[in-house]
């Protein structure tokens, strides 16, 4: 296939995906050479590819994560200035980018190694790019942080280094989508079924009540200030009732 074929197809794909498209063209402007325009034409396609298969951790799903980086970069207005870290220092935010654009690129509801599958394939494909190795270390790094999530009232967010409050971040808009308005929660919240839905409607209700319970249970869902004025209540509400209704729907099949 030609490159410009190539290009036509990412393009069109990436089109109604605006976030992805900045790092796209980001990664582009850094191309010298023909065998780095392909080799990045290849590894998009292959993205893509991958996050097409999915009904929630899919292309919008990557797209939504960026933008929220996007807006906690600049449109930050806490009067802490938690956010300035990310303005002063380029190399964490394009890392957080590589992290948020990859951290889902291998995902199975089968597996509990979605994520160092994930890992492992960003270190493969961004080392093709030339990326420099400590650089894709700390990629792999902020990705494995998203396997697990742990009550954030004990961390400092403002005294931590640069890449630890890129670890917190990741995992902060990762879960952000919890506290989004009633429609866009709901919407969520059906695709997660259905992507799960190679399960028994038991199994995958007591999964997905763990879930919700174990993130309910923490004294504070969102680490940064930026993510906790603005989801942390709203992502309470939406999970309790989500809990209402999945013990309502339980009850009422048994009856």
């Amino acid at each position: 296939m030609k490159r410009i074929d190539k290009l036509n197809i990412i393009m069109s794909k990436l089109e109604r995906y605006k976030y992805i498209n900045i790092i796209f063209d980001e990664l582009r402007f850094d191309c010298e050479t023909d065998i780095e325009y392909e080799t990045l034409y290849d590894i998009f396609i292959d993205i893509i590819k991958r996050y097409s298969k999915r009904k929630y951790h899919n292309l919008s799903h990557i797209n939504f994560c960026l933008e929220q980086l996007y807006n906690y970069t600049y449109y930050n207005i806490n009067s802490n200035n938690e956010h300035q870290f990310l303005l002063k220092n380029h190399r964490i935010t394009n890392i957080l980018k590589l992290a948020i654009l990859l951290h889902d690129i291998v995902y199975d509801v089968v597996l509990t190694t979605s994520e160092e599958a994930s890992a492992a394939y960003a270190k493969i494909i961004l080392s093709r790019l030339i990326i420099d190795t400590n650089m894709v270390d700390e990629v792999c790094k902020l990705i494995l942080s998203t396997k697990f999530y742990e009550d954030g009232s004990d961390v400092n967010f403002i005294d931590s280094e640069d890449i630890l409050k890129a670890m917190y971040l990741i995992r902060d808009i990762d879960l952000s989508i919890l506290g989004t308005e009633k429609i866009f929660y709901k919407s969520y919240a059906n695709l997660i079924k259905k992507e799960y839905n190679i399960y028994s409607p038991a199994m995958r209700n007591t999964g997905r009540i763990d879930f919700l319970t174990n993130i309910l249970s923490f004294e504070r869902i969102f680490i940064s200030g930026y993510f906790f004025s603005k989801f942390e209540t709203i992502s309470k509400v939406n999970i309790k009732n989500e809990l209402k209704k999945i013990t309502f729907n339980e009850k009422t099949s048994t009856n």
